[in-house]
């Protein structure tokens, strides 16, 4: 386990914003375009490499078509949708359903069964309850029989998954499913593998805060993404102070935690993140957890599932099954951080591997380390001259040997020239020393040397 403390701040939400992040429908600059749009309550965003051949048109309106579709498929706000009508239907018999859903359910009962029932799809009744559900109404503190009725409502251990043909079945007739903790991760997925399926490898990928990157971004360097440090942010405020940057190259992150959605009744503070094993929102000082994944479904699932978990069971969980996770908790005044060693390793290693173009900041700070090096040497050098009250000699040839100066001794030189021995040798006669060429001569050269 690593932690270590963040600076005091109000708590509210974090989420995960891509650097540089834009936010109209289409923005252009000199090495990338951005596309945006509205999907599952909140927003997209696309970041791809601009080109000559890029048809944005196609690409957003092949975009818009595939998330219309998760919707039709998964959305609960939609009464016409899959998962509405499984929800409204009082059979216990197999309903069929289409193989994106039947993939997600599958997704979410795995992580349901590993987690101990930390994520559960089927806590909808309790989540209407406390008002953030898509029956929403004026929030309230429900009673606890009104709870245990709810949760009798619950479970995902009486729903069942068909593969061929692809099928959902629930063993309690007034079973519903909520994918909303997951969903966005899956339409991640999705989005990313259309995009390469049109030829386009290299993308960054965003539905509200979960995101996942594809190769590399137009500058040859891994896409950045920027985990926000939980603070007090406005509702319609996209990011917030940038806490941690994470470097990801074909690899999905997604974070769950207080975000903007809860209330406040005498002072208390009620999450949306519900705690199924007891039916009420999370008690504990977790503000965020961050999750990185290959998928950016299971990272999302994984990410509410820990939330839920708190920070002991949750980092402990997260360690038993190798996941890459950031857990930000309250420790008033300040925040505590928790990390997972994957994490770590993931968030603080760069990619080497990646080639790295001249004005990249790796050759950057290879140039700056080169000169502060050099500063040393020059220091020294200075502090060699002050102790030893000498003057740095020019060698052979240099500004003290050129016409009308003062004659130099240049006794560091091996290969003088004609004019510059000559020189050397009135030098010695003038003092009485013996000549170059002699014996004694070669002695005091070697011993000045080795002194």
């Amino acid at each position: 386990m690593w932690t270590r403390k963040l600076c005091p701040v109000a708590p509210v939400c974090c989420l995960l914003v891509a650097v540089g992040v834009a936010t109209a429908a289409e923005i252009r600059n000199d090495s990338s375009v951005v596309l945006s749009g509205d999907t599952m309550g909140t927003y997209y965003q696309i970041h791809l490499p601009r080109r000559a051949s890029l048809n944005t048109r196609a690409i957003q309106s092949g975009v818009r078509k595939l998330l219309n579709q998760i919707e039709d498929q998964m959305s609960t706000w939609r009464p016409e949708s899959e998962l509405s009508r499984f929800n409204a239907s009082r059979s216990t018999d197999w309903f069929e359903v289409s193989p994106e859903t039947v993939l997600v359910v599958t997704e979410s009962l795995r992580i349901a069964e590993l987690s101990g029932g930390a994520f559960d799809p089927t806590a909808g009744p309790v989540i209407d309850l406390w008002s953030f559900g898509s029956g929403k109404h004026k929030p309230r503190i429900p009673t606890s029989e009104e709870i245990a009725v709810a949760q009798q409502l619950t479970g995902w251990r009486k729903m069942q998954v068909r593969e061929d043909p692809p099928a959902l079945r629930k063993s309690q007739p007034e079973l519903r499913l909520n994918l909303s903790a997951i969903a966005k991760g899956y339409g991640v997925d999705a989005v990313s593998n259309w995009l390469v399926s049109q030829s386009e490898e290299n993308h960054l990928v965003e539905i509200g805060g979960e995101d996942r990157a594809r190769g590399l971004k137009p500058d040859h360097t891994p896409w950045r993404i920027g985990v926000t440090t939980p603070g007090g942010m406005p509702a319609e405020q996209v990011s917030g102070p940038v806490f941690q940057v994470v470097e990801l190259r074909d690899r999905s992150i997604a974070t769950s935690g207080d975000y903007r959605n809860f209330f406040e009744i005498d002072g208390r503070r009620y999450s949306h993140t519900i705690d199924p094993a007891t039916g009420c929102p999370i008690l504990h000082d977790v503000a965020s957890v961050s999750v990185l994944s290959d998928s950016c479904m299971a990272a999302d699932g994984w990410a509410t599932a820990l939330t839920v978990l708190g920070p002991e069971k949750g980092l402990a969980l997260a360690q038993a099954h190798h996941l890459g996770a950031l857990m930000i908790v309250r420790d008033q005044p300040e925040f505590r951080v928790l990390e997972t060693q994957e994490w770590t390793v993931a968030a603080g290693t760069p990619d080497l591997s990646v080639a790295q173009p001249a004005d990249s900041p790796s050759v950057f700070r290879t140039v700056l380390a080169a000169g502060i090096v050099f500063a040393i040497a020059l220091a020294g050098m200075a502090v060699g001259v002050i102790f030893s009250n000498k003057r740095i000699r020019g060698s052979c040839g240099g500004l003290a040997n050129l016409s009308g100066q003062e004659a130099s001794s240049c006794d560091v030189c091996e290969t003088p020239s004609p004019e510059c021995r000559q020189k050397m040798d009135e030098a010695r006669q003038e003092s009485g020393a013996p000549a170059e060429d002699s014996p004694a001569a070669g002695i005091r050269d070697r011993e000045q040397f080795n002194v």
